[in-house]
């Protein structure tokens, strides 16, 4: 796990809290591999395209209520910075 200098300060100061939307969403750990189909991220949101688990459970929701729940909970502790985690399916900002 890569951290820089400023990161580890603030988790000393324990002013660093850890989310997870996927199980904020309701997602069990290990959790089945999803994509997007119909579009990107902003289709989802618009109701355009949908997140489908390898098996072909739609899971779009859980996604979406993920999402919802994190944004309340840095609104609610006040965040004025997040870190995302590359390579995650809600997190990831380059790949997901």
């Amino acid at each position: 796990m890569v951290h820089t200098a400023w990161m580890m300060e603030l988790m000393r100061e324990k002013k660093v809290i850890t989310v997870c939307p996927e199980l904020l969403g309701g997602f069990s750990i290990p959790r089945e591999p999803a994509e997007i189909v119909g579009g990107e991220g902003g289709d989802v949101l618009d109701g355009k395209a949908k997140i489908i688990e390898k098996s072909g459970r739609d899971v779009t929701e859980l996604y979406i209520n993920g999402a919802n729940l994190t944004l309340l909970k840095a609104r609610e502790v006040g965040a004025t910075l997040v870190v995302l985690k590359e390579n995650s399916p809600s997190c990831g900002s380059g790949m997901i």
